[in-house]
């Protein structure tokens, strides 16, 4: 008896529609990761706003570094959004 080696790490179209059902988010879940990716766009549009050295209110000493932070922080609440994704699609899964 011989094996089917053709299909190795294919999936088939009904475990693909599984897939992709696991991997969208419920209602709240959803507003959660919204809401990180609007904060997570606005942190990093103030820090490049702050770093560039436009007018503001925080005195130019220190926006510098107050733009790097906030860049720093849409960058990590980006790396949130994908792993709360990774980890809901588990739950969803298992």
């Amino acid at each position: 008896m011989t094996n089917d080696f053709r299909y190795v790490g294919r999936i088939s179209t009904n475990n693909e529609q599984q897939a992709a059902t696991n991997t969208q988010t419920t209602g709240p879940q959803h507003i959660v990761l919204l809401v990180i990716q609007l904060t997570a766009v606005a942190l990093l549009f103030a820090g490049i706003w702050l770093v560039s050295g436009n007018p503001s209110p925080i005195p130019q000493e220190s926006s510098f570094i107050v733009g790097i932070a906030f860049i720093v922080s849409a960058v990590i609440d980006f790396i949130a959004v994908k792993v709360l994704r990774r980890v809901w699609a588990k739950k969803q899964i298992g």
